[in-house]
């Protein structure tokens, strides 16, 4: 999504993986809003679809809005 975003590119899966570190550190440092975004996303997914669902992995949880 950064790529597309900054670079204006589509990388592939396999170019994903073969990025260096800096490169990686370049795109997230262009739009740290859009990479928040997305961490909240992920972790209100993994809220959702793990934590609150019926099989309870650390019990019932009460008081989480989503």
């Amino acid at each position: 999504m950064l790529g597309k975003l900054i670079d204006n590119k589509n990388y592939s899966h396999e170019q994903l993986d073969t990025l260096s570190w800096e490169e990686k550190c370049r795109l997230i440092q262009s739009d740290p809003v859009t990479c928040s975004r997305q961490f909240d996303f992920q972790v209100q997914t993994f809220l959702r679809k793990f934590l609150l669902s019926d099989y309870a992995p650390l019990g019932e949880m009460k008081g989480l809005v989503l």
